[in-house]
């Protein structure tokens, strides 16, 4: 009984002794851990601050990346329309390019016109003062051209009042108011050989006389128009007399060697008049004509038997009164 009670004592102190080392170790052990907790406390609120400093630095930065993103957007979209305008600014480009291309040809091609220009002004230059030369011998010449004028106005102006005084009027043809004449511009003035010929050939004088149809007035209209044509100038003369209330009408050339020839064609043969105011109207053939008496007053009023002259109503010799002849 002593021995279980010995044993019993002693298996109780050595788990008394347990139970102590059991007690001494937990203690141990929390206290350790009691450390390691304050520790991994301490570690967790700095754990926290860090975490809520990166939370706030991440938030920093995420606000600033926003605001690169939008910045970043902006810088996008003003790089688009920078690419735009490159774009355009380069299409613009290929157009001056092209422009520039077309302005230099056209520059070449200036530069060639200028310099034919030039050559052409200096052709000018020349031509220019080639004609102030001929312009100043023209002027010389026209104020001579002026002097002549001047004085074959005087002598036109003499002869006019001599014809005048002698009872001739001259006038255009245009102003002949009883036939239609027709002039030939290249008409010119023959030699009396030359009329003598055309009037051998022509056959005016043949027709026959039919009073205020075909008279005198036809007679002369024809020769003059037919002469005209053959080239030689010719005139019309409408002559009146004295006391007459009808007149005659005849032609007239302006013969280069002996001057004014009078002829008369009514009727057969064709006939030299002489035509002088205050004189006795009288005409001979061509034929047995010699140019010498067209003025020899005397021949003419010497002339006796074969001759041809014009009647008045009293049945004398009709005089001239005056005379038109229309150039």
């Amino acid at each position: 009984m002593k021995a279980f009670l010995i044993t019993s004592v002693i298996v109780l102190v050595l788990a008394l002794a347990g139970a102590v080392y059991y007690g001494f170790t937990l203690i141990s052990e929390r206290n350790s851990l009691q450390a390691e907790l304050t520790s991994v406390q301490a570690t967790l609120a700095s754990t926290q601050q860090e975490l809520t400093t990166a939370q706030q630095e991440l938030a920093a930065t995420q606000a600033t990346l926003d605001d690169t993103e939008t910045q970043l957007d902006a810088k996008a979209a003003a790089l688009a329309d920078t690419e735009d305008e490159l774009s355009q600014t380069k299409d613009t480009l290929t157009t001056t390019e092209t422009t520039l291309a077309a302005t230099q040809d056209d520059l070449t091609d200036t530069q060639a016109a200028l310099s034919d220009t030039k050559g052409e002004l200096q052709d000018t230059k020349m031509d220019l003062l080639g004609a102030e030369a001929d312009l100043r011998l023209a002027a010389s010449a026209n104020r001579q051209l002026q002097n002549d004028l001047d004085e074959a106005e005087d002598r036109l102006t003499t002869a006019t009042q001599t014809l005048a005084g002698l009872g001739i009027t001259l006038f255009d043809s245009v102003q002949c108011y009883d036939v239609n004449l027709i002039d030939n511009p290249n008409a010119v003035d023959p030699t009396w050989a030359e009329l003598k010929a055309f009037l051998a050939q022509d056959a005016t004088e043949n027709h026959v006389y039919i009073a205020n149809l075909y008279d005198c007035s036809q007679f002369s209209r024809d020769l003059h128009n037919r002469a005209e044509a053959a080239g030689i100038r010719c005139a019309e003369v409408q002559v009146a007399f004295q006391g007459e209330y009808i007149g005659h009408a005849l032609c007239a050339f302006l013969t280069t060697d002996y001057g004014l020839v009078y002829v008369d064609d009514t009727e057969a043969p064709d006939k030299i008049a002489r035509v002088v105011a205050e004189a006795a109207y009288r005409a001979v053939s061509v034929s047995g004509f010699y140019p010498a008496n067209l003025r020899n007053n005397y021949w003419w009023s010497a002339l006796a038997g074969n001759y041809y002259y014009l009647p008045d109503s009293h049945g004398g010799q009709a005089v001239v009164a005056y005379i038109l002849i229309y150039w």
